[in-house]
């Protein structure tokens, strides 16, 4: 949460993007209150089993 914020307060006017891998953390009612206060950041989740796109895990 406080890394969302950090950008929330840097990239005050660009859309945002931020790519996480899919831990239950990242779909919390408390991340998803922060997003809908904050539209201009977009979590996009990365395919589940998907050592390609996540190389800590090859």
């Amino acid at each position: 949460m406080s890394f969302l914020q950090l950008i929330a307060n840097h990239y005050k006017e660009k859309l945002t993007t931020v790519v996480v891998d899919n831990a239950t953390i990242h779909h919390s009612q408390l991340i998803q209150d922060f997003l809908a206060k904050n539209e201009r950041i977009l979590l996009i989740d990365l395919p589940p089993y998907s050592p390609d796109l996540t190389p800590i895990e090859r």
